[in-house]
């Protein structure tokens, strides 16, 4: 059953989610003066750190159908992703994707076409990331601590929800397996983003595209060693999917 909820407040998305939302355009536009739209700009008043704010200061109590738990079902789920660019001179572009999310008690994998992102919870607690691009055959390395040096604190029940339900007007939330079933999102330059959920399994389809399979054999760099490695097309790609999640700065090379 699916409930229809309204977000309490409007602080940033979800930087894993703006990453992910991003990265369907990103192949299209380099620059990352993307983020300069107000519609992909991070909160920038007085909870500076608006991730921490995202993560963690509010409860999730008193939402129809959406469960704050310390752990959720391992589940597989395919999403419809269409984003919608208009045109000044004609019928608008839509581009079409499909996305394979995973969940499992420590690891929560995002396939999306030739991007990847793939979040590993530590027996620490703590958490890293890696963003796989497979057209670059690169993997960077979001270890633990670059993440903190960044300002982000990842929340795992929010990565394993794949967003955070407050942060948006409308959702439509499939309570059994405590995913959006179906979502809608401005981006920036008047594009629209549609999620839909397709289908969901307690383990992913053999046919399924699966985040983590690929790129054994790629190069791994580090995101701390972005500013020795400013020619690398991943790295700039990386950059630029980081300041639209509002991890960074905007940089030119």
């Amino acid at each position: 059953m699916s409930t229809c909820v309204s977000a309490l407040t409007r602080v940033t998305m979800l930087g894993a989610v703006l990453s992910a939302l991003s990265a369907v355009v990103v192949a299209n536009d380099q620059t990352p003066a993307f983020a300069s739209s107000p519609a992909a700009a991070p909160c920038t008043d007085a909870r500076h750190g608006h991730l921490r704010s995202a993560f963690g200061a509010r409860t999730w109590d008193g939402i129809p159908g959406v469960h704050r738990q310390s752990a959720l079902a391992p589940l597989a789920a395919r999403y419809r992703v269409t984003v919608t660019e208009p045109s000044p001179t004609g019928p608008g572009i839509t581009r079409q994707q499909e996305w394979t999310f995973v969940r499992e008690p420590n690891r929560i994998a995002i396939s999306k076409g030739n991007i990847e992102e793939i979040w590993r919870r530590l027996p620490n607690g703590s958490v890293n990331l890696q963003r796989v691009f497979h057209d670059e055959q690169r993997v960077i390395d979001y270890p633990a601590g670059e993440l903190i040096s960044l300002g982000i604190e990842p929340d795992w029940t929010e990565l394993s929800t794949f967003m955070d339900p407050r942060e948006y007007d409308q959702v439509e939330w499939d309570a059994t397996v405590q995913l959006p079933a179906r979502l809608t999102l401005p981006l920036p330059r008047g594009a629209m983003a549609r999620y839909e959920l397709l289908e969901w399994k307690t383990e992913p389809a053999t046919d399924w595209a699966l985040a983590g399979v690929r790129g054994a054999d790629y190069l791994q760099i580090d995101a701390a060693d972005f500013g020795d490695m400013a020619y690398d097309p991943a790295v700039r790609k990386a950059e630029a999917l980081d300041v639209r999640a509002g991890w960074r700065n905007v940089h030119r090379h």
